[in-house]
């Protein structure tokens, strides 16, 4: 018998790959607030991981524009996306590999 559970290994794993993955999209969040370079190599790197769930997500919710000239535009995907990962799909993979 190994003196591991399988189980455990596959939910400290989820765990890590889901804080992990948290953590790339709230520093994605904070790249695009400060104004990085999009032609920057990591901007590039956290784009392509993240706008695969973006994009679908921002057909359904427009960026709202606050103020008038000129406007700018909010875009509250990133923060949704967020809390879908940290309140439902991370609990729920904790509770079945539990």
């Amino acid at each position: 018998m190994p003196p591991w559970d399988a189980s455990e290994v596959y939910s400290d794993s989820g765990d890590l790959i889901m804080r992990a993955f948290m953590l790339g999209l709230l520093a994605r969040v904070i790249l695009s607030w400060v104004g990085a370079p999009k032609a920057h190599g990591v901007v590039k790197f956290l784009d392509k991981i993240y706008e695969v769930f973006l994009i679908p997500m921002r057909r359904i919710i427009k960026p709202i524009s606050v103020g008038n000239s000129p406007p700018t535009l909010l875009d509250f995907t990133p923060l949704i996306l967020l809390l879908i990962v940290a309140y439902i799909l991370h609990p729920m993979l904790l509770w079945i590999f539990r």
